[in-house]
C-alpha cells in the first residue's frame, strides 16, 4: 500500500508544479551596414546603455535604433569596461575607444607595441583587466595605466581565462591550470585544477559560482562544488548538454542562470532547486523555439536583465523577466491564428484551419535498476548408489547469488503539444463561454467543445453569436446574412432561423439588461424584444466599417472608426457624440467584449478589465485580437507576424512597472551643417552661420516594444516647442538668432515612464560684423574719417575734391551703421517680402538723419567738428563771412 501511494505522489505532484508557460520574449537584430559576417566575439555595455561589440572590422555600437561601425587597424576579440572607459583587445593588445578633439572616434593604445599581443579574452577583477593570448597573460591597471605580461615554460596553449575566489586562473590545452601568483605563472595545485571548468561565473554580490567543466558538467559552488543537474533525474537535460557542448555561463538573478551551448542555443535554470518535483531546467531556446541558430557566439546580459546572445544571423535579445509569454510554438499548432481563450484551465486556439487545445502530456523515462540478490536453496541428495535407489532424499541447503533487473517508470518532465479538436477542420471566427461550457463558431457550424470532443449545434457557416441570458438561447449571424435562434436543452439542440425580413448582414449581437437585443448591421441597428417585434434604427458609416455596441452607464453606444453614437431607442435615433475622438482601431473579443485603441491606449469599456495592470498591451504592434479569461491570467493577444502568421502572446497583469527601469536620457553629440560636430561638454558656442545645429539624443532601448517619444521646449531669443514624437530624438534648428538659449528635452514610453535631462544652456554667436567690438572699431573709423575730412576742407580749395570723397564714404559708413544697428533688432527670417519691407521703413527712418548729416558734412566753409552734433532750423540762413572793401570805379574793377 505504501509503495503504491509513493508510485502516485512521485505521478501527481509534478503536475501540481507545472502549467502552460510560454516561450520568452524574444528580439531579433541584424547589423544592415555591415558585410553579410555577423560574427561578434564579444560585446559589452556602457553606463549610458550603449551596446559595443568587438567585431573583426573593430567595434560596432548599438542602442536600439542605430548602428555605428568604428573600424580599426585590426580584428578585436574581446571587450570589457573599466571605470566608465570601453577598452578592446586584439593584435595589437589593449586599446581604449574615445573621442578626439573633433569629437570624432579614435583608438587609442595603452600598451608599448610588442609587449602586448594577440589578446583574444579578457576579464576585469578587482580593479584590474586581464588579457589571455594563446601564449601568455597580461594585465593593465587604469589607475597607473601599467601593463605587465606573464607566461609559463610548462604550459601549451592558453585557452580560457577566469577568476576565482580571489585568484586569476588560466587554462591550457592539456588541461592544466595556471594561477597569477606576482609577477609570474605557476601551476595551480588547488582543486579547482583537477575540475578544467569551462567557465566560472561569480553571483554579483555573493561568493556563489556557477560554473561548468570540460564533461559539460554543471556546478554551483558555495564553499564546495554541488553538481546541479542528477544523473537519475535528470538523464535527458545531462544528454542535451553533453550533446550541445557549453560554452559559458551568466547569472540573471538569484535563482536564474543562463547557459550558452554550441549546438544547442541556450538553456535557462534554476541553480538551486531540488528533487523531482521541480527540475533545474526552466526553459531551453533553440532553433524549435525562434532563435535563429542553435550555434552561439557570444552571450552577455544587460542592465535590464535582457539576454543578448549572438550567432550567425546577427543578434538576438531574450527577456526572461518581461511579462509576455509566447504561445504560438508548441507543435501541433496549424493555419493562422484567429482567436484564443482559456476555459477551466485549458487554452483553446482557433486557427484558419480548425480549434485546437493546449495539452500536457507527461514525460516517463524507464529506468532499469540491477542489483545482486543472495537466496538461500535446498539440494535433495542420496548418498552412495544404493541410498540413491532406495534411501529418502536428503536436505542439503545452500546460497546461490542472482542478479535482479528492476525497470521502474520515472516521471522526467512535461511535453505540451496542441491536439485538434474533432469535427472543427476550418476557419474559426469566434469562440464564448455559455453557462460553464464553451462554444466555437466557424465556417463549420456551432459547436459545443470539451478539449478534443465536440458537439455540433448547427452545419451552416456562423460568423458571430450571442448567448441571451434572459431568453436562454443563441442568436447566431450566418455567412449568407440569416439569423439562427438555437435552443439549449440539456445535451439536445433545436435550431430555426428567424428575422427574415432583416436586409443586411449581421456583424455583432449584445443585449441590455431588460432582455432586449440589439443586431448591429452596416449601416442600421436592429432592436429585437425577442419576440415578434422589430424595429430598425438607422446610423451613419459612410466607409463601410465594422460596428459593435456596448453599454455603459445605462446608455447604448454603437461604435466604429468613423465615430461613436448614443443609441436612443425610445426615439428611434443615433446621434453622433461630437466631442470624443474616434477610435484608431476596434476589436471584437470574446464573451461580448469590444477593445477600442485610443489616445490613451488600449481599454474594453464595461468590462471590469483594470486597463492599467495592462499599460504593456501598448508595446505590442499590429493587434489583431484581444481577449481576458480570467484577470489573474492576464490577456490573450494575437499581433500580426505576415500574411499567413501570426503570433499569439499571454500578458501578465503588472501592478508595477519594475520589471523595466529606462536607460538615462543623454545628449552624444551636436551637429553643426553636415559634418561638424563638437562635445555636447563644456560651453556649448557656436557662429550664428552655423547655427543649422542638430542636437542628438539617446535612450537606448533594446526591446523594440517601448516606443520611446521625445519633446523638447526651447526658450532664449527664438522659442519653440514640440509634440510627443519619436522623430524628437534629434532635434534640429535651421535658423537661430544671436542669444543665450536653453534647451529642455524628455521622453516617455509606453508604460508612461518619464525621463528628463538637465537644462542644456548654448550660446548664438552673432557674426563678427554684428558684434559690440566691431561696432566700437567702425564708430572710431567714422569719427577719424570724419574729422581728416573736417581738416582736409580747412586746407584749402586743392583739397575740395578728397575731402567731399571722404565726407561721402563717411556719410555712406553712417547709414549703413544705423541700417546695420537697425537690423540686428528687427532680423527675421519668416520671408524676403516681410524684409523688404522692414528694409524700407527703416530708410524712411534713416532718412531725416541722412539729410541732417549731409547738410553739415557737406558745409564748405567754417567746418567744426562738432557741427555734426548741433541740431540747426533746416530753414535758417547761414550768414556769409563779410568781404573786404575795394577801392575803385566800377570800370577800373571790371578792367582788373
Amino acid at each position: 500500500m505504501i509503495r503504491l501511494l509513493l508510485v502516485f505522489l512521485c505521478v501527481i505532484m509534478p503536475f501540481a508544479a507545472f502549467s502552460q508557460e510560454g516561450d520568452y520574449f524574444l528580439t531579433h537584430f541584424v547589423p544592415p551596414s555591415i558585410s553579410s559576417d555577423h560574427q561578434i566575439f564579444d560585446l559589452e555595455q556602457d553606463d549610458a546603455g550603449i551596446l559595443y561589440m568587438a567585431h573583426k572590422s573593430g567595434i560596432i555600437t548599438f542602442d536600439g535604433k542605430t548602428w555605428q561601425e568604428i573600424p580599426d587597424s585590426a580584428s578585436l576579440f574581446a571587450i570589457e569596461r573599466v571605470d566608465g572607459r570601453i577598452i578592446a583587445g586584439g593584435p595589437t593588445g589593449f586599446r581604449e575607444l574615445t573621442r578626439n578633439e573633433d569629437f570624432e572616434w579614435e583608438y587609442v593604445p595603452l600598451n608599448s607595441p610588442g609587449l602586448v599581443k594577440d589578446i583574444i579574452r579578457m576579464i576585469q577583477w578587482e580593479g584590474i583587466l586581464y588579457g589571455m593570448s594563446p601564449t601568455n597573460v597580461y594585465s593593465y591597471n587604469a589607475e597607473t595605466s601599467e601593463a605587465h605580461a606573464f607566461s609559463s615554460s610548462e604550459s601549451e596553449e592558453f585557452i580560457n581565462l577566469y577568476a576565482f575566489e580571489g585568484k586569476v586562473y588560466v587554462l591550457d590545452a592539456s588541461g592544466d591550470s595556471f594561477v597569477i601568483s606576482g609577477d609570474h605563472l605557476r601551476k595551480s595545485g588547488d582543486g579547482i585544477a583537477a575540475r578544467q571548468l569551462n567557465f566560472v561565473e561569480k553571483m554579483p554580490g555573493k561568493d556563489i559560482y556557477l560554473t561548468a567543466s570540460k564533461e559539460n558538467k554543471l556546478y554551483v559552488y558555495d564553499k564546495g562544488f554541488q553538481k546541479i543537474l542528477d544523473d537519475v533525474i535528470d538523464g535527458k537535460d545531462l544528454e542535451y548538454f553533453r550533446e550541445s557542448e557549453i560554452l559559458s555561463g551568466l547569472w540573471i538573478s538569484d535563482t536564474l542562470a543562463v547557459i550558452s551551448t554550441l549546438k544547442g542555443g541556450v538553456v535557462f535554470l534554476n541553480p538551486f532547486q531540488k528533487g523531482r518535483e521541480q527540475r533545474n531546467v526552466v526553459k531551453v531556446i533553440n532553433y524549435q523555439n525562434d532563435l535563429p541558430d542553435n550555434e552561439v557566439f557570444t552571450m552577455n546580459l544587460d542592465n535590464n536583465g535582457g539576454v543578448w546572445v549572438g550567432h550567425e544571423k546577427g543578434f538576438t535579445r531574450i527577456a526572461p523577466n518581461y511579462p509576455f509569454r509566447r504561445y504560438d510554438r508548441f507543435p501541433g499548432l496549424e493555419g493562422k491564428i484567429l482567436n484564443a481563450y482559456r476555459h477551466k484551465g485549458t487554452l483553446y486556439v482557433g486557427t484558419s484551419q480548425g480549434l485546437f487545445y493546449l495539452n500536457e502530456t507527461p514525460v516517463y523515462e524507464k529506468i532499469r535498476h540491477r542489483y545482486k540478490e543472495y537466496v538461500t536453496v535446498s539440494s535433495n541428495e542420496r548418498k552412495g548408489f544404493f541410498n540413491r535407489l532406495f534411501n529418502k532424499r536428503e536436505d542439503v541447503p545452500r546460497t546461490e547469488e542472482r542478479e535482479v533487473v528492476e525497470t521502474t517508470k520515472e516521471f522526467h518532465s512535461i511535453q505540451y503539444e496542441y491536439i485538434r479538436v474533432e469535427n472543427i477542420q476550418s476557419k474559426v471566427f469566434h469562440l464564448a463561454s455559455v453557462n460553464g461550457k464553451l462554444y466555437s463558431a466557424g465556417l463549420d457550424g456551432i459547436f459545443e467543445v470539451d478539449r478534443k470532443d465536440s458537439r455540433r449545434l448547427t452545419r451552416v457557416p456562423v460568423k458571430y453569436f450571442h448567448y441571451s441570458e434572459a431568453s436562454k438561447r443563441i442568436l447566431a449571424a450566418t455567412y449568407e446574412g440569416n439569423i439562427i435562434d438555437i435552443t439549449l436543452s440539456g445535451n439536445k439542440s433545436e435550431s430555426r432561423e428567424i428575422l427574415s425580413q432583416i436586409t443586411e448582414p449581421i456583424n455583432y449581437i449584445f443585449e441590455n439588461k431588460d432582455g432586449n437585443l440589439f443586431l448591429i448591421g452596416m449601416h442600421a441597428v436592429f432592436l429585437y424584444d425577442g419576440g415578434n417585434h422589430l424595429k430598425e434604427i438607422p446610423f451613419e458609416n459612410p466607409f463601410y466599417e465594422e460596428t459593435y455596441g456596448l453599454i455603459s452607464n445605462d446608455s447604448i453606444y454603437l461604435i466604429n472608426k468613423s465615430g461613436i453614437y448614443n443609441l436612443k431607442p425610445a426615439e428611434g435615433i443615433a446621434e453622433r457624440v461630437n466631442n470624443v475622438q474616434s477610435p484608431e482601431q476596434l476589436l471584437q473579443g470574446v464573451n461580448d467584449q469590444v477593445w477600442i485603441l485610443g489616445a490613451d491606449g488600449w481599454h474594453a469599456p464595461g468590462k471590469g478589465v483594470h486597463t492599467e495592470t495592462f499599460r504593456h498591451l501598448s508595446a505590442l504592434k499590429r493587434i489583431r485580437f484581444i481577449s481576458e479569461s480570467k484577470m489573474d491570467e492576464g490577456l490573450w493577444v494575437i499581433t500580426e507576424n505576415g500574411v499567413s502568421e501570426n503570433t499569439l502572446y499571454n500578458l501578465l497583469p503588472q501592478a508595477t512597472y519594475d520589471w523595466y527601469q529606462p536607460n538615462r536620457l543623454f545628449l552624444e553629440e551636436i551637429t553643426i551643417g553636415d559634418k561638424l560636430k563638437i562635445s555636447p561638454s563644456g560651453k556649448i558656442r557656436f557662429e550664428q552661420e552655423n547655427s543649422n545645429v542638430s542636437f542628438v539624443f539617446r535612450q537606448p532601448e533594446f526591446s523594440g516594444v517601448m516606443n520611446t517619444e521625445y519633446k523638447y521646449e526651447l526658450l532664449g531669443e527664438q522659442e519653440d516647442a514640440s509634440e510627443w514624437s519619436e522623430s524628437n530624438q534629434v532635434v534640429r534648428f535651421n535658423y537661430l538668432p544671436a542669444g543665450d538659449y536653453t534647451l529642455r528635452i524628455r521622453s516617455r514610453n509606453v508604460l508612461g515612464q518619464v525621463s528628463e535631462l538637465s537644462e542644456i544652456e548654448f550660446r548664438v554667436l552673432a557674426p563678427y560684423w554684428k558684434r559690440t567690438w566691431f561696432y566700437a572699431l567702425e564708430f572710431a573709423i567714422i569719427a577719424l574719417m570724419l574729422l581728416i575730412s573736417i581738416r582736409m576742407k580747412a586746407m584749402g580749395y586743392k583739397y575740395r575734391l578728397v575731402s567731399r570723397l571722404l565726407a561721402l564714404l563717411t556719410l555712406i559708413t553712417i547709414i549703413e551703421l544705423i541700417q546695420a544697428l537697425a537690423e540686428s533688432k528687427f532680423e527675421t527670417e519668416t520671408s524676403p517680402v516681410f524684409g523688404f519691407v522692414i528694409q524700407v521703413l527703416m530708410a524712411i527712418m534713416i532718412l531725416p538723419v541722412e539729410e541732417i548729416l549731409r547738410k553739415y558734412i557737406f558745409k564748405e566753409k567754417h567746418v567744426k567738428v562738432f557741427d555734426i552734433f548741433s541740431l540747426r532750423d533746416k530753414n535758417k540762413e547761414i550768414p556769409l563771412p563779410e568781404q573786404p572793401a575795394v577801392a575803385g570805379t566800377a570800370d577800373e574793377l571790371q578792367s582788373n
